[in-house]
Formats: structure tokens, C-alpha cells, sequence
């Protein structure tokens, strides 16, 4: 999956639940490996924010992957 591919789940899911993305940057994980660090805030109070860092390698398209992460976005709001 594409960085721009897996930046529209997420930019999606967060909609869904009420959140924005207000930034996004590459960074690596504890192990080396790529990650994509995103900043997350709450719509209607821009100010609370909070940061996602997922794998860049993370595959999103699957069904299951997206409804987890629309959950955790769900209860993050």
C-alpha cells in the first residue's frame, strides 16, 4: 500500500469519528523499521491533539484492519 493510499484510510476513518489530520511526517519505529507519524485533533477543539505512528508497511485495504482502526479512532473522540 501506497504512503498516499494509506493516508486516505486514515484521513477517512478519522472523519468518520470526528477527528482531523493535521500532520503527518516519517519517523522510525523502535526498531528501526519505517513509520508514518500522524498528529491527530478533535474537530470541534482543534487544541487536543494526539499522535498515531503506525507502519509504513501496515496494509489498511482489508476490512478488518480498517474497521479496527475506525474503532480506535471511534473511542480516541
Amino acid at each position: 500500500m501506497t504512503t498516499e493510499t494509506a493516508a486516505a484510510h486514515i484521513e477517512a476513518a478519522a472523519k468518520a469519528a470526528g477527528l482531523t489530520v493535521v500532520g503527518s511526517e516519517p519517523a522510525e519505529g523502535y526498531s528501526g523499521a519505517p513509520t508514518t507519524r500522524y498528529t491527530l485533533a478533535l474537530a470541534a477543539d482543534p487544541a487536543k491533539r494526539q499522535q498515531l505512528e503506525l507502519s509504513r508497511d501496515l496494509d489498511l485495504s482489508g476490512n478488518d484492519r480498517a474497521d479496527g482502526l475506525r474503532a480506535y479512532f471511534s473511542e480516541t473522540a
